[in-house]
Formats: structure tokens, sequence, C-alpha cells
């Protein structure tokens, strides 16, 4: 893998399907900017599913969906129906997930996401989930997600990061926040930041997810049975991320946004 290349490459495509892949012990000290998955340019209806990427000591993002041509205004549709789902990302430098320039819809479900840090690149972003619209609307559904983590090492560090593309109007973001733990496991100011550059108008609605750790409360935003309380996960140095807690069990909601 050379420099600031990926191991997975994708151009502007429709009905793509990345199922069942693994990708491990990718990247080293000299490939400052290469990305395990990377699904540039027009993409419509892309589907990453039932994957594993782990081992990972150095990347720009470990799963990211970008419109090739930044800091341009991408306009509406270029990057819609876009699906994330059952995939362990762990023990990895950089951010997990990366939406850059979405519109449309979005999910991002069922994911387990562990043991991710702070990027070690120059400059090094600190967000384990990074949401940005670019000249449109990006409806963001990210359900059932177990997210266990300390995204800025030793610094305030952010679990969801909602923003957009600068240079670009009209953006807004409508996100369901729904079922998902969310364990911040250093010390930070709070879990989440809004980039100081979002719609203010952008909609946000969240329930029934636990959040845990030295944070601070619960998100401006959260729902009325969003909770703060240790999800109590069965084994974390077996990698055994099921909840224990009867704030997680039974906890959550089938009716879904």
């Amino acid at each position: 893998m050379a420099l600031n290349d990926s191991t997975i490459n994708v151009g502007a495509s429709d009905h793509t399907r990345l199922l069942g892949i693994a990708i491990h012990d990718s990247g080293d000290a000299g490939e400052a900017h290469s990305h395990p998955i990377y699904i540039g340019a027009e993409q419509h209806n892309t589907e990453v599913g039932w994957s594993t990427l782990y081992n990972i000591p150095r990347s720009r993002a470990v799963v990211q969906v970008h419109m090739d041509g930044y800091p341009g205004c991408y306009g509406a549709k270029s990057i819609t129906d876009i699906y994330i789902h059952d995939t362990s990302i762990h023990d990895v430098n950089g951010q997990p997930i990366l939406l850059g320039g979405g519109v449309g819809d979005i999910y991002i479900y069922n994911n387990l996401i562990y043991n991710a840090q702070k990027q070690i690149i120059t400059p090094a972003y600190n967000d384990i989930l990074s949401i940005r619209a670019c000249g449109g609307v990006a409806n963001i559904r990210l359900y059932n997600n177990t997210v266990y983590t300390n995204p800025g090492v030793t610094t305030s560090g952010t679990v969801l990061a909602w923003g957009d593309v600068a240079g670009c109007s009209n953006n807004l973001i409508q996100a369901s926040i729904y079922n998902n733990i969310f364990n911040v496991t250093e010390t930070q100011d709070g879990y989440s930041v809004f980039n100081t550059n979002y719609n203010p108008s952008s909609t946000i609605i969240s329930d029934y997810n636990i959040w845990n750790g030295s944070g601070g409360g619960l998100p401006s935003w959260h729902g009325t049975h969003d909770v703060i309380a240790d999800p109590l996960f069965a084994d974390l140095a077996g990698g055994d991320f099921r909840p224990k807690s009867n704030y997680a069990i039974g906890a959550g909601t089938s009716a879904l946004p």
C-alpha cells in the first residue's frame, strides 16, 4: 500500500456491495492517509456489511464515504442510500466511520466499534463517527450501535461529530439516534460536539440510548429515555460486548423513525 492509498477503493458507482470483508494489519508509519475502505465520487445505494476491520495502526478514516473534489460543493443527491451495518471496527487509529458530503438517506446500524483512538497523523481528527452534510439534506439514522472508545486519548475527543462542508450552502442534517451505547473510556469534555459551522436548523432526535463514561451529562438533544448508566459489558478483555445492565436489556425500542 502506498502513501494516500486504500486497501479497497471504489469510484462512482450504483448498487455496490462490500460484504463479509476482513481487513487487518494494514497501514504503517509511512502511510499517513491510507483508508482500508474508501468509497469516493458519486455513490448511490452502497452497502458495507458483515465485515471486520481491525489492527490498523494508522489511517485517515477506516471506512470513508466521500465525494471526490473536496473542497467543492457537491450538490444534492451526490451520496445517498448508504448502508454501513453489522461491522466490527476495533484497535484502529483514525476515524472509524467518516461520511463526508452525504445527502439523502444514510443508515449506520448494528455496528461494534471499540479501541479506536485519535489519529497520529497531522492534522489529527479525534471524532469516531463523523457526519457532514454537503449541499443538501442528510437523513442520518444511527441505530443499535455499540461504541466503546477513547477518541481523544488524553485530550477532548468527539464520539459524534456533525457538520457541513465549507463553501456549501443549504446543508442540513436530520438525524435519528436510537438504541445505541456510547461508552467513553477517558476523561474528556462531553460525549459529542457540534461543529461550529453546522446548520442550526438541523434536527437531531435521540432516544433509548445509553451514555457512560467520565465525559459529563447527557447531550443537550437527549430524549426522554436516554440515560447515563454502565452497560456492564460481559467480558471486555475477551471482546464480549453483550450488555448485562437492566438499562440495556429489553430497554430499547422497535419503533424506529
